[in-house]
């Protein structure tokens, strides 16, 4: 997705991107941020330890439906 952000952002015109990082994998992410350049307008920072698929899941759409709410931001992917 690192890539798709990049994309979106240097040709956005009509649109507003927002790069959003969940951090489930907090070493990786923060390698490819780096890579190519990005920063997260939103970072969640949701990671922790032995988490469940389930317990994240619940985090993630909790988060976003909070930032949706408070930006009336519509989100056109999440991935």
């Amino acid at each position: 997705m690192a890539l798709v952000g990049a994309a979106v952002r240097a040709r956005a015109k009509c649109v507003e991107p927002i790069v959003c990082a969940t951090a489930q994998h907090r070493e990786m992410i923060d390698q490819v941020q780096e890579l190519f350049g990005l920063v997260p307008d939103l970072d969640l920072n949701l990671m922790t330890p032995d988490q469940s698929l389930n317990g994240l899941s619940v985090r993630v759409i909790t988060a976003l439906a909070c930032f949706i709410a408070a930006n009336r931001a519509l989100p056109l992917t999440i991935g």
